[in-house]
Order: C-alpha cells, then sequence, then structure tokens
C-alpha cells in the first residue's frame, strides 16, 4: 500500500509539472499572437496614412466630385482582425495598397520630372526692328505653335517686341482702327506692306514659269508661295501647274493628281525621266574605239606610206 501511495504521488507530481509546461506554451503562444496581431496593426495604420496622405495630394491637383467619406467603424473593424484569416486578408490588402502607392508614386515623380524639363525648355521671342519681315514672322509663328499663343495674344506679344521704326509703325498702325480689335491675319499682312520688299508676290506667282531646270523652278515656287497669304491651296496648285515647262505638265495631267504634293512628286519624275532621256550614250563610241576602227585621217595615212611591191619579186 505504501508503493502504491507513492508510485501515486509521484505520477501526480510529473502530471503537474506537464500541466504547468503546457500554460506556459499556451502563454507563450498567446503573447506571440498578441505581438503578431500588433505589428499587423501598426503596419496598416502606417499604410493607410500613406494612402492618406497621397489622395489628400491627389484632391489637391484633381478635386473629386463625389466622394463619399470612410467609415471609421470599417477602418478599425478591417484593421483589427480577430482571428487568423482576418490577419491574413489584412497583411494582403496592406501589401497590395502598398504596391499601389509605389506605383503612383513613381508615376507622379516622372510627370513631375516632365513638367520641370519642360519649363525649362525657354524661347526667346524675336524682336523686329523694320528688317526682313518674313523671317521675322516665320519665327514668331514657330514661337505661337511651340508655346500654344492662340487668339489675340498673339498681335499683343507680338507688338510687344517691336522695336525703333516698326515700333512707331505700330503706334500709328493702331491708332488709324481708332481702337478696332486688330486681327493675327491684318497685323501680318500690314507688317509685310510696310517693310516687306517692293516686289508683288502674288502677281509673281501668278506669272511664274519654268525657264532653267526644275529644281530651280520648284525652289523659285516654293520662296514665293511662302510669301503670299490668303492663296487657297486649289491656286497654289494651279499656279504650279501653269508655271511648268510643256512636256512635263502634259504627263503630270495624265495621272490627274490630286494635291500640290502629289504634282510636285510627279513632275520631279517626269523630268528626271526626260533627263535621262537626254543624256548622249558613250557606248558606241568607246566600242568603234575599242574594236580598232580607222578614221578617214589614219586611212589616208596608211595608203600614202605603203610601199609598191617591186615586179621582180612578184615573179
Amino acid at each position: 500500500m505504501a508503493n502504491s501511495a507513492k508510485t501515486n504521488k509521484v505520477r501526480f507530481e510529473q502530471l503537474e509539472e506537464a500541466v504547468l509546461e503546457l500554460r506556459r506554451g499556451m502563454q507563450a503562444m498567446q503573447e506571440t499572437s498578441v505581438t503578431t496581431q500588433t505589428l499587423l496593426q501598426e503596419l496598416a495604420s502606417r499604410f493607410s496614412s500613406r494612402d492618406s496622405d497621397r489622395r489628400r495630394k491627389a484632391s489637391k491637383q484633381h478635386p473629386p466630385k463625389d466622394s463619399p467619406p470612410s467609415s471609421p467603424h470599417s477602418t478599425s473593424s478591417r484593421s483589427s482582425g480577430t482571428d487568423a484569416s482576418a490577419e491574413s486578408e489584412n497583411d494582403g490588402s496592406c501589401s497590395s495598397r502598398a504596391s499601389d502607392t509605389e506605383i503612383d508614386e513613381g508615376r507622379t515623380t516622372a510627370t513631375d520630372k516632365n513638367l520641370r524639363m519642360h519649363s525649362r525648355v525657354k524661347l526667346d521671342f524675336p524682336r523686329f526692328a523694320g528688317e526682313d519681315p518674313t523671317v521675322w514672322l516665320d519665327r514668331v509663328k514657330q514661337y505661337f505653335a511651340t508655346q500654344e499663343i492662340q487668339g489675340k495674344k498673339k498681335v499683343t506679344l507680338a507688338a510687344y517686341h517691336l522695336e525703333g521704326e516698326a515700333k512707331q509703325w505700330w503706334q500709328w498702325y493702331n491708332r488709324s482702327h481708332d481702337g478696332k480689335t486688330i486681327s493675327w491675319h491684318k497685323f501680318e499682312k500690314g507688317i509685310l506692306r510696310r517693310f516687306g520688299p517692293i516686289e508683288d508676290y502674288d502677281e509673281a506667282l501668278s506669272k511664274i514659269k519654268q525657264k532653267g531646270t526644275f529644281q530651280e523652278y520648284q525652289q523659285e515656287f516654293e520662296k514665293l508661295a511662302n510669301r503670299v497669304i490668303g492663296w487657297p491651296k486649289k491656286a497654289l496648285l494651279g499656279a504650279f501647274m501653269g508655271g511648268l515647262k510643256e512636256d512635263i505638265a502634259i504627263e503630270v495631267r495624265m495621272f490627274r493628281p490630286k494635291g500640290l504634293k502629289n504634282v510636285i512628286d510627279l513632275a520631279k519624275r517626269q523630268d528626271e525621266k526626260l533627263q535621262r532621256g537626254r543624256k548622249p550614250s558613250g557606248s558606241v563610241s568607246s566600242n568603234n574605239r575599242s574594236m580598232g576602227t580607222a578614221s578617214p585621217t589614219n586611212t589616208t595615212t596608211l595608203l600614202l606610206t605603203t610601199k609598191p611591191t617591186p615586179v621582180n619579186a612578184m615573179k
């Protein structure tokens, strides 16, 4: 009986130790779970704050029309999970939000860089004091296209950069219109009439004729077409066709081209074709020289230098 009681006592003590060890393990697991949950909540809160900052920045640039406020209850319920599945979903949503935030931040940074680079590109508006107006107007139009200047701003900006004699002309020209708005077309036409050459480009273009090579004719046409104002495309096409040489114009009309560009291309091809046909071929003369054909002078020389054969030798 004494041995049996002692054995039971030992078993009971071992059982108590096992229970204590099990409790310690469960407590450690619980502490680990609480720590993990706390870390996940902190991570979710951190990404949530970053997402809020990004949305505030985006709303300043592009304010939303109707954006319902987020519920604090839903935010707290998402951030605090009670079981393992909730924790995994929370972790996945945090990761996706983090990746989306990084992508959006990268796009925003690239856009900002492009805007800063574009803003650093500074073009100086050309000034005009009365020299060749066609060159100045061409540069002004390039400036307008690059900086997207439209409407009344064109005349205002161009007039501001006039100097000397050109400035005096503008003051008189503007006063002569009695305060009426001057369009860019009127401004351009007026400055060409005042400071342009005496030559009448409209008349010169209407009477243009090809006298030399096609390349020279094309250059002259482009120069005059660049000087005139208000000519429709059909009128430019007619002037170009009317000035071509007849042998080129006939071939071009056969194709019935549409548009000035097609007319110029066809005329250029026909001109090259005619030039190839007019080139003398040097194959005949070279072949004659290679075959040893004697010229009249050489033949006469051979006849004079040939000695007669003696009669005795013939016998």
